[in-house]
């Protein structure tokens, strides 16, 4: 009985992720526009739902830059030329807005596809093998 109520729920669980739609990367743009205002002295009006997805924004764009980074370090050239001096987690939510700004066609985007083209336009020696 345990293993068919653990089979349910881990499909139902499925289900749900499944359907889950992709934020655009106007979610994330606010997002990091916002942690940019809180970095820099200027504090939002404090908003718990709003913090959390601040931090989610964030808390991506660093994964998929340690990603990239690791990416780059294991392939045979060892290609990191372009990361001379450590990158900020403000330097890389500056980035993403730049990016965004300079390509407002990308705003409906899905963020994820959003978010590596901005690394890759600053850091092009993180690019994927192949892009």
């Amino acid at each position: 009985m345990k293993t068919l109520i653990f089979f349910v729920l881990m499909a139902a669980s499925m289900t749900c992720v499944g359907q889950e739609k992709a934020q655009s990367a106007d979610i994330v743009y606010t997002n990091l526009k916002r942690f940019v205002d809180f970095t820099e002295g200027h504090p939002p009006t404090p908003d718990a739902v709003q913090d959390v997805s601040m931090s989610m924004s964030v808390g991506y764009m660093l994964g998929l830059l340690d990603g990239l980074t690791v990416g780059a370090v294991v392939r045979p050239h060892n290609n990191t030329d372009c990361l001379k001096d450590r990158i900020s987690t403000i330097m890389l939510a500056r980035n993403f807005i730049a990016y965004v700004d300079a390509h407002p066609s990308k705003r409906g985007s899905e963020y994820q596809g959003v978010a590596m083209h901005s690394i890759v336009n600053a850091y092009p020696c993180l690019a994927p093998l192949g892009k």
